[in-house]
């Protein structure tokens, strides 16, 4: 049944013509948490992040009311990916040490006083997700698959 969703959501999300909708290079996995299964890829609209337009992702969850965007920002010692949600933002990164989660860079940041706060504990346990550098399609599966825990 969830399949089926999923499905759904894929088709609707394909026809419709809003910011947030996929290209063709979508991809399909299970989150392992209460989220249930993602649909990623890349978004039609690019996100804004410190005054730039950057490739953009976007990550829906059968158990997630909202779409998730995931602007990437390539710097020389680090590629970050911003992520932000209607209620929430965070901040991944690829970089020498492995990937993992960061501390929000301010001039990344939106600033939105109604965000909610990141799960501490688990924002501890994520600083270093994966040993090795990443390609842009891995980091994104990996968002989607360690957010729903960030999340309070």
């Amino acid at each position: 049944m969830k399949t089926i969703k999923l499905l759904s959501i894929a088709v609707i999300l394909l026809l419709t013509s809003s910011t947030s909708v996929l290209k063709a290079n979508a991809m399909v996995g299970e989150s392992n948490t209460s989220f249930g299964k993602y649909l990623s890829g890349s978004a039609l609209t690019k996100m804004v992040v410190d005054g730039k337009t950057v490739d953009t992702y976007v990550i829906y969850f059968d158990n997630f009311d909202q779409p998730v965007q995931v602007g990437v920002v390539n710097e020389s010692d680090c590629r970050y990916y911003v992520v932000r949600g209607n209620n929430f933002e965070a901040l991944y990164g690829c970089d020498k040490e492995g990937f993992g989660v960061k501390k929000m860079v301010r001039k990344y940041s939106v600033k939105n006083k109604n965000f909610v706060s990141l799960n501490t504990e688990n924002f501890q346990y994520q600083k270093k997700i994966e040993t090795k550098h990443l390609p842009v399609s891995d980091a994104i599966s990996y968002i989607a698959c360690y957010l729903p825990e960030l999340l309070k």
